[in-house]
């Protein structure tokens, strides 16, 4: 059986119907050539893993939101935004903010607020305003593949001068152009010039889809553009199961209280990332270093997550990623051998990482 070797300085092969016959010569791995349609589906047609306070963490172990306080435990959104994106495949994102005027000049800062007004919850280590947490999304090694969505909404404990969308909504609007640039928001403005029609996942690569309740601009959605995500209340997760099934949410949320870390119930990550050696599962540490339970209630109950294909839980078999993986998606390949023969059935692009990549024997 010979191999595919896959050049780090050629990068990618972009694999399809139209080129199976000259490659077949020439590597082991075997393509399906059926007459089967592979049309990629637009984004509005897939559900999305998501985080709600996605900003949720404090500088040191002092803070007592969402069991922050407790050594073994692990919300998703208690990670830097990178990270979230990168290493748990979180596609959608949402973050409270107001206004502070700071030596004249309105600045976003991110932040919850409690019931008296009073702005918590923020002061990660990892930014404190909006802006460090928009370059922190733009900086994840995902966001050159695929989009990410994210929802602002405005909380009212910041300057009283900008407490209407009128005010903030510009200053957000010139931010999200200022990070991302035209090229990299997604907006109505976007969107109707694609004849109001979704993209697909890597039509959209690099491009955040901003959205709010209220404002609306050519980069800036006045409203969900996708159906709302599940409420993540994981006290009630026959309703959540119901909501589910029902097929009508875009953006689901439970893993945030560790309920769902896998992708069963949405799109696996994009690029699918594969590493040799890879182990089959994986103890889950928090950004304190501390070994996560499943339940944070029953300390010594180990939180083992398996392969997921995101960079923090590879898959260590190529075929495990071309099996998980959309049409029309990224297998992002880390530099080695992979003794394994494929059958890819479906246009998929194969890229290597860090060096060269090795499948076959």
């Amino acid at each position: 059986m010979k191999s595919i070797n896959i050049s780090a300085r050629t990068l990618a092969y972009s694999f399809n119907r139209h080129k199976i016959r000259t490659l077949l010569v020439f590597i082991s791995i075997c393509f399906l050539s059926t007459g089967l349609s592979f049309a990629q589906a637009p984004m509005n047609q897939l559900k999305f893993k998501g985080t709600h306070n996605s900003y949720a963490c404090c500088g040191g172990e002092t803070c007592i939101l969402f069991w922050c306080n407790w050594d073994n435990s692990c919300p998703v959104m208690h990670n830097p935004l990178r990270e979230q994106i990168d290493d748990y495949g979180v596609w959608a994102l949402e973050l409270d903010f107001s206004v502070e005027v700071v030596n004249g000049s309105p600045v976003l800062y991110v932040g919850h607020n409690d019931s008296q007004g009073i702005e918590t919850w923020s002061h990660p280590d990892w930014g404190t305003t909006l802006r460090d947490f928009l370059i922190d999304i733009r900086n994840a090694r995902a966001f050159q593949f695929r989009p990410v969505i994210v929802f602002f909404d405005y909380k009212t404990w910041g300057h009283p001068d900008y407490n209407s969308e009128g005010a903030w909504g510009p200053v957000l609007h010139a931010l999200l152009l200022e990070v991302f640039g035209e090229n990299g928001i997604f907006g109505p403005g976007a969107f109707a010039a694609n004849n109001s029609q979704w993209p697909t996942v890597p039509e959209l690569a690099g491009k955040v889809i901003p959205y709010n309740s209220f404002y609306g601009s050519d980069y800036l959605f006045g409203g969900a553009p996708f159906s709302r995500w599940i409420k993540d209340d994981y006290t009630n997760a026959s309703q959540r199961a119901s909501m589910i099934s029902s097929g009508t949410y875009t953006i689901i949320s439970p893993d945030q209280y560790q309920e769902n870390w896998t992708f069963d119930l949405t799109a696996p990550p994009n690029p699918v990332y594969v590493q040799s050696g890879a182990p089959e599962s994986f103890q889950v540490v928090n950004q304190y270093g501390h070994d996560c339970d499943s339940d944070p209630y029953n300390v010594g109950s180990p939180f083992q997550v398996s392969q997921q294909g995101t960079f923090r839980f590879p898959f260590n078999q190529v075929g495990e990623a071309v099996n998980k993986a959309e049409p029309g998606w990224t297998i992002l390949i880390q530099a080695g051998s992979y003794p394994e023969t494929l059958t890819i059935s479906k246009p998929l692009t194969l890229m290597a990482n860090g060096g060269d990549v090795v499948i076959g024997n």
